[in-house]
């Protein structure tokens, strides 16, 4: 009997190896789950992307500093275009896998998300070099982040939902970068519905400025031949399009506004489509005739005039992006700026020679303290266009 109570009475010291062999289990098996071989069974060297997330899961959430030294420890692996190694021993570097690449989307996605728009600032920039960066080092329209900007696209446009004006100024500026650098047609879906339903008048007209810049980048251009097998479908063209026009009757003068802009964008790309979603009978612009009457003569006297809509800017139209507003990379100290006075695609401010990150880093390893959260405070004098 006493030894039956004392095998009875086992499992509370026996409870705990068995706690301590699941956690055990969580982190031999939480390596395994990554893949190291993507879907054509190439393996993949990734190194990098498991000690960037190893990072972020170490780090406590109000370590913000460091998590964003993380993802810019990963930016500084990335080699210079030209110079990157050739594959070896059938072993892809990371950074020319989809699925590798895929797997930034959750660490991001918790940079993105976080509530200090210097971290989102500094997310945001190190995340635009990181695309530019991965396009240099791949073929020609390969577009090597297009599901991982697929996965990210929700909290793209969740980031303009935010009620802090710089977050929302932030992705604006990063959208008009990816944007050119990575098509990705997967996501179009996503920016419709969001068009259509989003209560956030914000989050709608970002969702427009996404499909204007989308027909100006993604559409061939005029002095382009045209493709046997064009990226944009005519059916996906033609969803663009009604979004658009529907976005022309939205409650909100902002979008209101911008859908003009883009709808006419829309029109030099595609006006046999744009004629006929205005002209149709029973189509979206068919209930407000005014409308489509002020739209109808907008484009003529357009057309009359030779006037071309207002470009947004973008880096395809002046120097390359990594020269212009990243400088050289060089030793850690000059890839980051917590002091930074101004957003690093502002319209208003001029480039610095540095590039958006400063020479310095600030030496202080401790938190500042209320009303020294300079960075963003600091940018507000003027130098920050409206979102």
């Amino acid at each position: 009997m006493n030894r039956g109570r004392t095998s009875r009475s086992s499992p509370t010291p026996t409870g705990r190896p068995k706690s301590r062999s699941r956690s055990t289990v969580r982190r031999v098996k939480s390596p395994s789950n990554l893949k190291t071989h993507d879907d054509q069974g190439n393996m993949i060297d990734d190194e990098g992307i498991d000690t960037f997330i190893s990072s972020l899961d170490a780090l406590a959430k109000d370590e913000w500093r460091a998590r964003t030294l993380a993802f810019e420890t990963l930016i500084e692996s990335l080699p210079e275009p030209g110079s990157a190694p050739r594959q070896a021993n059938g072993i892809m570097p990371w950074y020319k896998s989809y699925t590798a690449l895929r797997r930034l989307s959750n660490p991001i996605n918790s940079l993105f998300l976080n509530p200090r728009s210097t971290v989102v600032k500094h997310s945001t920039q190190h995340f635009a070099f990181l695309v530019q960066r991965i396009k240099d080092l791949n073929p020609p329209k390969a577009d090597m982040c297009k599901y991982l900007l697929k996965d990210l696209l929700v909290p793209i446009i969740a980031m303009h939902a935010q009620t802090v004006n710089l977050i929302r100024t932030y992705a604006h500026d990063m959208t008009a970068i990816i944007i050119p650098l990575c098509r990705f047609k997967s996501g179009l879906p996503v920016l419709l519905e969001r068009l259509r339903k989003d209560k956030a008048h914000e989050v709608r007209k970002e969702c427009v400025f996404f499909l204007s810049m989308i027909c100006k980048h993604w559409s061939p251009s005029e002095d382009e031949t045209p493709e046997d097998h064009p990226y944009l479908t005519t059916n996906i063209c033609t969803h663009i399009g009604n979004g658009l026009a529907r976005a022309l009757t939205d409650p909100a003068q902002q979008v209101r506004s911008e859908a003009r802009t883009a709808f006419e964008r829309f029109r030099r790309h595609y006006p046999e489509l744009w004629n006929e979603i205005v002209q149709k009978s029973d189509g979206i612009l068919s209930k407000d005739l005014r409308l489509k009457k002020s739209i109808i003569n907008a484009a003529m006297q357009a057309d009359a005039e030779g006037k071309h809509i207002d470009e947004v800017p973008s880096y395809e139209e002046g120097e390359d992006y990594d020269a212009r507003s990243l400088g050289s990379r060089g030793s850690r100290s000059s890839l980051n700026s917590w002091n930074s006075t101004s957003s690093f695609m502002s319209k208003t401010s001029k480039h610095s020679k540095t590039g958006f990150r400063a020479t310095q880093r600030s030496n202080s390893n401790t938190r500042p303290s209320a009303g020294t959260r300079g960075a963003p405070k600091r940018s507000t004098n003027g130098t920050l266009p409206p979102s």
